[in-house]
């Protein structure tokens, strides 16, 4: 554990000391970096999936939304 004194002239109070956590283990960096993209890659591949979905919709079925339509869309992805 990290500790840090800081000082206490911004509120006018008394120095009080803040512990920062020391640096992750191997195994917990990992554990971190797999929840993290346990979580972001469905959200990156939902808005792929919808970018793709628009350009083929306008490739090959020659489909263009308005932008209204596309801003429907992609608030529907957002929730």
């Amino acid at each position: 554990v990290h500790s840090m004194t800081t000082d206490g002239h911004a509120d006018g109070g008394e120095d009080e000391e803040v512990e920062y956590p020391g640096p992750l283990s191997a195994p917990q960096r990992l554990v971190r970096a797999a929840t993290f993209w346990s979580r972001a890659l469905p959200v990156v591949a939902s808005y792929f999936r919808l970018q793709a979905e628009f350009n083929l919709r306008e490739r090959i079925l020659g489909e263009c939304l308005d932008e209204a339509e596309c801003e429907v869309l992609w608030d529907e992805t957002h929730e």
